[in-house]
């Protein structure tokens, strides 16, 4: 399970199962993680579980995708692979990823 949260005015947390694949993105219809700020493309990056682990890839969004692991913040090139503690950044919000 994941276990994902960010703080915006509302401080917000869900849990999911990555056996299904997790959307992010600015479009309430085509995503599981709605965040409607202007710097967040329609559809923006996905989470998904491949053999054992969690993977994050970004969708060719406007502005890219940013994985923070530990001091290492890099831009998502292709299938990155996400542990428990990572901060995935989609537009100005960062988002932590507890897996369990």
């Amino acid at each position: 399970m994941l276990y994902l949260k960010w703080k915006d005015s509302e401080k917000q947390g869900y849990v999911f199962d990555p056996a299904k694949p997790i959307r992010i993105g600015r479009s309430p219809e085509k995503n599981d993680i709605c965040i409607r700020k202007e710097t967040v493309s329609l559809q923006h990056c996905v989470l998904y579980l491949y053999q054992t682990g969690v993977f994050l890839e970004d969708l060719h969004s406007r502005n890219g995708t940013w994985l923070k692991q530990g001091l290492v913040k890099r831009q998502v090139r292709g299938a990155e692979p996400v542990f428990s503690g990572d901060k995935i950044i989609v537009g100005d919000l960062v988002i932590k990823v507890i897996i369990f």
